[in-house]
């Protein structure tokens, strides 16, 4: 479905009664399901059209409220998992999933929508951070997560109607279509998907709706990267918009033996995943993933840091050692009592067992006071905005670069100037 060459405005119902309006101004394909719309700012671009794209909007007048609805004025009717994953021969159950999923994700993109509004409005003020509350990170994290595995190839698969993959993949999907008596594969994808939607953020990694690939890659993210956001240089100075950029994996570390995936993950203080058995064989470690959520922003996820004289690193591989540090102050609501964090303040040697249990329940569980700290929502985070040098920025833009050009055909470059 291609949208009109004009231009397309959206009106957002909220909650007070006040529209939002968003407009669109670049034309083109539409991707399916997951589609960024306010993500991206868009101005007189110059687009290279080398397949399908997404479709970018510039943020108007928005009213700082929950959004709850929206519909097309002018122009088509974004396309979204129902026209798009949905065909004639399906299974009624599976049309029912598509609605269903389609239903939870655009639940999501609207709450993401506004916390990364605050960070786009953030940064047009010239703030040096951004404040979230930990529902609104949980959201942002979620939505991010889906948007850098809809690249990938087993969502691929699964999106565009294809009942087969390969090996262990195939295994999951089977398994868990025999557990919940789900008539084929692409229902028990769908289920998976609706429920990592769904689910809470802490509660994805012990959820058996979810596919175990899925729910470890989601732990690995929740628990042991960080979320930075960096800035380009100056004006004028644009990171690349694409779609293998929101969710690009980079600064991957081949480990070719079982000797060296363990010293690596014992380096990098490798996650326990609980979503499935461990797998044997080649390991590769993203040591940054880079989402670009406008031209001048983006939100990276910084694994814990490994000195690069440890392991050789191939010329496209990114593992960004000079990066700015950025950093997260949190505000517990309501207050922690005193003694949950006081052995933060005591050298181990002097631990009383209390002191260690609460160090184990905080490193292995992430419990603190008795609480999952995800579970927290009203802590409020402070996320520092961090301006990249201009070395660093051509680091990321040739990065971003190089991997399109090495992608598929369905990848392609939305750039908000010329190249």
């Amino acid at each position: 479905m291609k949208a009109s060459p004009c231009r397309t405005f959206l009106r957002f119902s909220c909650i007070n009664g006040v529209p939002t309006t968003i407009r669109r101004t670049t034309p083109g394909l539409l991707h399916p399901f997951i589609s960024p719309r306010i993500l991206l700012s868009q101005s007189n671009s110059v687009l290279s059209h080398l397949g399908p794209s997404f479709c970018v909007y510039r943020l108007g007048t928005v009213i700082p409220c929950r959004i709850t609805s929206f519909h097309a004025i002018v122009g088509t009717v974004t396309p979204s998992i129902v026209d798009n994953y949905k065909h004639a021969t399906c299974h009624p159950f599976e049309a029912t999933l598509c609605a269903k999923v389609h239903d939870a994700y655009m639940k999501l993109e609207q709450s993401a929508r506004l916390a990364l509004h605050a960070l786009d409005r953030a940064q047009a003020r010239g703030k040096a951070s951004v404040v979230w509350s930990r529902a609104e990170m949980n959201i942002l994290r979620k939505f991010l997560f889906v948007l850098g595995q809809r690249a990938g190839v087993h969502w691929r698969r699964y999106a565009h109607f294809s009942e087969t993959g390969t090996g262990v993949l195939d295994e999951e999907v089977e398994a868990l279509r025999k557990a919940h008596g789900l008539p084929n594969a692409r229902c028990a994808w769908l289920l998976s998907l609706h429920s990592l939607i769904q689910t809470p953020h802490w509660g994805i990694p012990a959820s058996t709706s979810i596919l175990p690939r899925d729910r470890a890659a989601y732990e690995g993210d929740m628990r042991f990267r960080q979320l930075a956001i960096y800035e380009t240089p100056h004006r004028g100075c644009d990171f690349l918009l694409t779609q293998s950029s929101l969710g690009l994996a980079d600064g991957v570390v081949p480990a070719s033996s079982q000797d060296d995936e363990f010293k690596l993950g014992q380096a990098l203080n490798m996650p326990r995943v609980t979503g499935g058995p461990k797998k044997k064989g080649t390991l590769g470690v993203p040591l940054a993933k880079i989402y670009t959520v406008s031209p001048r922003l983006a939100i990276f996820l910084v694994h814990v840091e490994l000195p690069t004289a440890k392991h050789n690193f191939d010329d496209s591989d990114l593992a960004l050692p000079d990066l700015p540090p950025a950093s997260t102050q949190v505000t517990y609501i309501p207050p922690l009592s005193p003694s949950a964090i006081a052995f933060s303040r005591k050298d181990p040697s002097v631990w009383t067992p209390e002191d260690i249990q609460r160090e184990s329940d905080f490193r292995h569980e992430h419990i603190l006071d008795g609480k999952v700290v995800y579970a927290r929502l009203a802590d409020s985070m402070e996320v520092a905005i961090a301006k990249l040098s201009f070395k660093l920025f051509m680091q990321v833009t040739t990065t971003i670069l190089n991997k399109n050009i090495n992608r598929d055909e369905w990848e392609w470059l939305v750039s908000p100037t010329k190249l």
